[in-house]
């Protein structure tokens, strides 16, 4: 990034390292449209919104809160934050696939106790995570991991993803 005169912070260099997914080449690749979007849009900084919103990527901390309100059965606020999620442009497969990461890591604290030491995550990420394990059990999480799985299936059947994935809420909320 400096070689290239990028400027982004340290948690947009998260993002880009989560999203490459251990891929070095897609790690750079990433950086390098980053760097192109930064001298595209003459910024300064790039921040984690700004690859986010090159990647179609949802912030996680608002799908952890979507989950959260959807455990204490808020359909209007979950409904809410699903539209300010399709509203900032995140990709329906990509946002099913963070539930299903955000599922695992519960049912990693509520089976082993700790996701303390998992490096890649924020620490306000992990403090969502411990407050909302508390409120669902792991017959729950297998139950939101089935319905999660269907409506993968679903987008590639149905064609108005904004429909199928407030369907998915209101089908958790129950």
């Amino acid at each position: 990034a400096g070689k290239e005169k990028g400027n982004l912070t340290p948690k947009a260099i998260r993002v880009i390292a989560q999203s490459s997914e251990g891929s070095v080449r897609d790690a750079i690749s990433l950086l390098d449209r980053a760097i192109t979007f930064q001298n595209a849009n003459s910024q300064k900084e790039i921040n984690d919104q700004d690859i986010r919103n090159m990647l179609g990527l949802a912030d996680k901390s608002k799908i952890i809160l979507l989950l959260k309100e959807v455990l204490e059965g808020n359909p209007s606020n979950s409904l809410k934050i699903l539209r300010d999620l399709f509203n900032n442009g995140i990709e329906p497969n990509k946002f099913l696939n963070d539930i299903l990461e955000i599922l695992s890591l519960l049912n990693r604290k509520i089976s082993l106790g700790s996701i303390e030491d998992d490096k890649l995550l924020p620490e306000e990420e992990i403090n969502l995570i411990n407050s909302i394990s508390k409120g669902i059990s792991v017959n729950d999480i297998g139950l939101f991991w089935q319905f999660t799985i269907k409506t993968i299936d679903d987008l590639r059947i149905l064609s108005n993803d904004e429909t199928t994935l407030e369907m998915y809420i209101l089908q958790l909320l129950h």
